[in-house]
C-alpha cells in the first residue's frame, strides 16, 4: 500500500520540485501554507508511481488574522483512494490520533508514518501509549509533515488539528514551521462545518 504524497504544482507541473506539499486532514481538505496559494495552479494526490488524483479546480481558505500563515485547501470531491492508513487513525472509537509524515527529495528514500495516540492536551501536546498505525518506505515524494487528533467527549468525536511543518532540505525548499494551536477555531470551522 502506497500512502498519498500531496504535491502542490505550479503551471510547469515539475513532479520532483512542487511549489509546496499539503497534508490531508479531512476527506475533502488540506492543509498548507497560505503562501502556496497564489504558486498552485493543480494539486495531484499521488498514490504510487502509476496512479495519482489531478486537481485544476479547489479552493483555498487563508486566516483573515494571519494571511502569511497556514491554508486550508478544500477539493471539489473526496479523493479516488482516501487510504486505508486514515481510515485506521479516524475510525477507532476510543484512542485520539497523532498524524505524522516526514518528506524528502523524489529520489531519496523517504520514511512514512502513521501514529494513533493518546495525549495530554497541553502545548506543546505531548503524546503518550504511541500506536503505529503504518510505516512504509518508498522512492516518492510524500505529504508535508502534520499533526492531527481526534478528541472524543462522551458520546461524541471531535476533529481537532494540533500542528503543521513544512521542512526543506538543503537549498531546494524554503524552510517554514507553523504551529496551529492559535488557529484551531478557525480551522475547525471551516473543515467540520462550526463556521
Amino acid at each position: 500500500m502506497w500512502i498519498p504524497s500531496v504535491l502542490l504544482l505550479d503551471d510547469q507541473m515539475n513532479y520532483f520540485k512542487p511549489s509546496c506539499y499539503a497534508t490531508l486532514i479531512s476527506e475533502q481538505f488540506l492543509l498548507t501554507m497560505a503562501r502556496c496559494k497564489y504558486v498552485t495552479t493543480n494539486i495531484q494526490i499521488q498514490y504510487g508511481l502509476l496512479h495519482a488524483d489531478l486537481f485544476s479546480k479547489f479552493e483555498f481558505h487563508i486566516n483573515p488574522s494571519e494571511p502569511e500563515g497556514l491554508a486550508l485547501v478544500k477539493l471539489p470531491r473526496k479523493p479516488r483512494q482516501f487510504n486505508q492508513v486514515i481510515n485506521c487513525l479516524w475510525t477507532e472509537e476510543d484512542t485520539p490520533v497523532q498524524f505524522e509524515v516526514q518528506i524528502k527529495h523524489a529520489y531519496s528514500q523517504t520514511t512514512e508514518m502513521y501514529f494513533r495516540a493518546e495525549y495530554t492536551p497541553t502545548k506543546p501536546i505531548k503524546l503518550v501509549n504511541i500506536n503505529r498505525c503504518y510505516h512504509v518506505s518508498s522512492m516518492i515524494m510524500s505529504s508535508a509533515p502534520g499533526d492531527a487528533v481526534v478528541l472524543k467527549r462522551d458520546n461524541e468525536t471531535l476533529p481537532r488539528v494540533v500542528g503543521m511543518t513544512t521542512r526543506g532540505f538543503g537549498g531546494c525548499y524554503d524552510q517554514t514551521a507553523e504551529s496551529v494551536a492559535e488557529t484551531l477555531d478557525w480551522i475547525e470551522g471551516i473543515v467540520w462545518g462550526k463556521l
